[in-house]
């Protein structure tokens, strides 16, 4: 507390004003503790104030007393009302008199009993709440400090009608707190602020018009309180990102990919809200168009055999569009504002009939594909969707087959050729796809050799394969040439990078030097030494 001090008898007190509350007591008695602080003994007595109200007494201190250094003197007030005095403001001072001299002013207060409120909070900031239709609830407390019971008010009129707040009114008693629950419903964007004011009245006595004369206006002012109101209403919402710029992303486009091959593409789902959000990635099996071009996933080819012959091929499908089109991670949760990176994956399957020959299967046609991923904001707690924050991405896709033709078609025969002596054919690979590359590599194989090995074939273009038969040893030396055909993402071969392989027959013979070969056609005729072929002539 802070200390007051008069030189130079140094008398303290330790108190800068005194507030008596009317209790319902009708009087009240406060001690005031004077201290000589000098270095000598001085006289000291109080009295109350010539502008003091009537209801200010002075119990003791009023004769004049000698203090020694150190020591206090007590001074006792007493507060009397009388009457309808209960229900007004009591001004008055203690006047305090050392060696006969007007050395301290106390000045002391009287007021009525009356409630006073308090708020727990003066702001009741909801903060980011997400407009899904639902009710926000919140509370705080509302608190009679005072001395007397009374009424409070809240003012809501400047509420809109999606805020509500219960109760408005009520009564409380004193040290009384009850709370206010608010009720938000959470309907459109928008940001608020709003200023209630909470005023309380004390029941009518019989002096509150002379109270209001004598300035019952200030006080009924100084008992109400100022709530104030605010928030954030936004709407949950998930946007699909690219990468690369982070620009909404509303279709994607895979490049044209080979059956049993896999293309991949990334991109960003953004949780553009300010509260967690599960998130749930399907296929919209609804949307029109969902696949283009065949009928329902099944691709049949039909081939005229020989005279009176009409052959069937067994009919293949690709996949549901289920497989073919993968997101991972297809679900989880996105803290506010995250940004996830997504992995897509379109992997065109088709897949052979169970019955017939494997020779007489049906041969994959072109696919194109339009589907529509969905990403679902999923409210867990309501066990559904939530469509206003859902994103639809189009996803076009084209499934090319592999179109590989040999000039001239297996197998090759390359006969009776010397051991140690090269003999060399040449086979065209034409690539019919016009969209795509392919890849390739060969195995290597005894007694033959390809150039080049490997290498790529544009699109629509043909590439010359050499194969070199080189016989180092005598007799049929029949073998089979694998051509594993990749794509441009497997291009080193590794393992799983095979599209298809490829099977050339090749046929041959190595005989000793100096032999001749005879043939008929295709038929290969035995062989004979030069010198005894000669002598028959002869």
């Amino acid at each position: 507390m802070k200390k007051r001090e008069k030189s130079p008898c140094q008398v303290e007190f330790s108190e800068e004003i005194v507030e008596l509350v009317n209790d319902g007591f009708q009087q009240q008695r406060h001690t005031y503790q004077l201290q000589n602080r000098g270095p000598g003994s001085v006289r000291v007595r109080a009295a109350i104030g010539a502008d003091s109200d009537p209801v200010f007494v002075l119990l003791s201190g009023s004769e004049e007393k000698y203090v020694a250094p150190g020591l206090k003197l007590s001074v006792v007030l007493q507060y009397s009302p009388k009457g309808d005095d209960e229900a007004c403001h009591h001004r008055g001072s203690l006047e305090v008199f050392v060696n006969s001299s007007l050395s301290l002013t106390i000045p002391s207060s009287a007021v009525p009993r009356s409630p006073r409120l308090h708020l727990s909070e003066e702001v009741v900031d909801v903060g980011c709440l997400v407009t899904e239709n639902q009710i926000h609830t919140t509370s705080f407390s509302l608190s009679n400090l005072g001395t007397r019971e009374g009424t409070f008010f809240i003012d809501t009129s400047p509420l809109p009608g999606w805020i509500s707040l219960q109760p408005t009114t009520g009564h409380l008693l004193p040290l009384q707190s009850t709370r206010i629950q608010m009720e938000i419903l959470c309907k459109e964007e928008i940001e608020f602020s709003y200023a209630l004011r909470i005023s309380t009245s004390a029941p009518p006595t019989a002096v509150d018009t002379a109270a209001s004369n004598t300035g019952g206006e200030g006080e009924e002012a100084a008992r109400s309180l100022l709530l104030t109101v605010c928030g954030r209403l936004e709407s949950r919402a998930l946007r699909v990102l690219d990468p690369l710029s982070l620009s909404s992303l509303p279709s994607l486009s895979f490049p044209p990919t080979y059956y049993d091959t896999t293309t991949s593409r990334q991109v960003v789902l953004f949780n553009e809200s300010p509260v967690s959000t599960d998130y749930l990635c399907l296929l919209d099996k609804r949307a029109r168009g969902s696949e283009v071009g065949g009928a329902e996933g099944v691709a049949m080819a039909l081939t005229e055999g020989g005279p009176g012959q009409r052959r069937w091929r067994e009919q293949g499908s690709t996949p549901p569009h289920e497989s073919i089109i993968s997101v991972l991670p297809s679900q989880g949760t996105l803290l506010p504002y995250e940004k996830r990176i997504l992995e897509l994956t379109f992997a065109p399957r088709f897949l052979s009939s169970d019955s017939g020959w494997s020779n007489f299967q049906a041969t994959p046609t072109r696919r194109d594909y339009t589907l529509y991923l969905r990403f679902l904001a999923v409210d867990t707690n309501r066990e559904s969707t939530t469509s206003g924050g859902d994103f639809e991405v189009a996803v076009c896709a084209t499934a090319l087959p592999l179109d590989i033709q040999l000039e001239p078609s297996p197998p090759l025969q390359f006969g009776a050729t010397p051991t140690m002596s090269p003999t060399t054919q040449h086979v065209k690979v034409h690539n019919q796809s016009d969209t795509l590359p392919l890849y390739f590599t060969t195995h290597r194989v005894p007694h033959y050799t390809c150039h080049p090995p490997s290498g790529h074939i544009p699109p629509s273009h043909t590439l010359s394969l050499s194969l070199t038969f080189t016989p180092k040893q005598l007799g049929p030396l029949n073998a089979r040439l694998l051509i594993d055909l990749l794509t441009s993402n497997s291009r080193s071969g590794k393992e799983g990078g095979v599209v298809k392989t490829l099977v050339v027959d090749l046929r041959g013979e190595g005989v000793s030097p100096g032999h001749v070969h005879m043939s008929t056609g295709s038929q290969s005729s035995r062989a004979f030494p030069c010198s005894v072929l000669l002598m028959d002539v002869l």
